[in-house]
């Protein structure tokens, strides 16, 4: 459940005497290790929750760094490193603190349900490979709009929608579709050619959030890989045909059983044992 990490240098740093990289790799590990037992990421949970859905179809976590910053009341002025002294560049000239200050920040995992996730139509074994690939979430449109690092959140609607109802929050909805009522599909692709990540509401003319990346985020389980398919061959596909013998055999078993289950009882003494038989 909480997996040790072991980081280890390549040998060819580690071979340098003057080099820090042992120092480096312990650091590394220790924080991977206090990341993973942190029960506010919830690494068990996710990581759990999407080996259970391999087996069915495929499981995906998004693994990622979010943060909040505030405006530094003292940009400009020389930054000071631990002991109160000004930082200096390789030049000798000051470095300037920052226009905002981190506030606060955390890594996260996220399961992504592997209905809502999906890859271009020109797949590949190693997503990466692939020409883009992303997901869909549903959000309150409010919520958009308080975040600062989206863009055209003003004029959000729902765009929630009962299938073949025309209008949203039908009485005939059921439970699960009255869960994302009032809510917005947001689409999140990252553009594996081009290198830049999208987010934009399903329908919507003007992307939210649009910028370069280099990682790609997520980390996915397959168990049975198809051959030039990204998506892959279910564990439990091929359960299928075995249930179904089964289920044919014993079907087979209860039609006999009702053919000749006895519907007739009779009284002791009331017939002759030679008309019973």
């Amino acid at each position: 459940y909480y997996p040790h990490v072991r980081i280890e240098p390549k040998p060819s740093r580690s071979d340098d005497e003057l080099s820090t990289i042992q120092e480096r790799a312990k650091l590394r590990e220790d924080a991977v290790n206090t990341q993973i037992s942190d029960p506010d990421m919830g690494f068990l949970e996710e990581t759990t929750l999407g080996l259970l859905e391999a087996f069915s179809t495929f499981g995906v976590v998004e693994v990622g760094y979010t943060s909040s910053s505030i405006d530094n009341p003292t940009a400009g002025k020389p930054a000071l490193n631990e002991k109160g002294e000004e930082i200096r560049d390789s030049e000798g000239n000051t470095v300037p603190q920052a226009d905002v200050t981190i506030e606060s920040e955390q890594l996260y995992i996220k399961r992504i349900p592997s209905d809502q996730f999906f890859v271009s139509s020109s797949q590949h074994n190693l997503i990466g490979r692939c020409d883009w690939a992303g997901y869909y979430e549903w959000h309150y449109p409010e919520d958009l709009a308080r975040n600062d690092k989206l863009s055209n959140t003003t004029s959000l609607k729902s765009t929630h929608r009962i299938q073949g109802s025309s209008t949203p929050g039908n009485a005939q909805e059921s439970e699960e579709q009255a869960k994302y009522r009032d809510m917005v599909k947001v689409w999140k692709i990252w553009d594996l050619r081009a290198k830049t990540r999208y987010i934009f509401v399903d329908g919507g003319e003007k992307f939210l959030y649009e910028d370069d990346f280099k990682t790609l985020p997520f980390s996915e389980l397959t168990f049975l890989p198809q051959l030039s398919e990204w998506y892959p061959l279910p564990v439990c596909y091929n359960w299928i045909s075995v249930q179904d013998e089964l289920n044919e055999t014993r079907q087979m078993q209860r039609v006999h059983r009702k053919i000749f289950y006895r519907r007739y009882t009779y009284q002791t003494g009331t017939i002759e044992p030679d008309a019973i038989n």
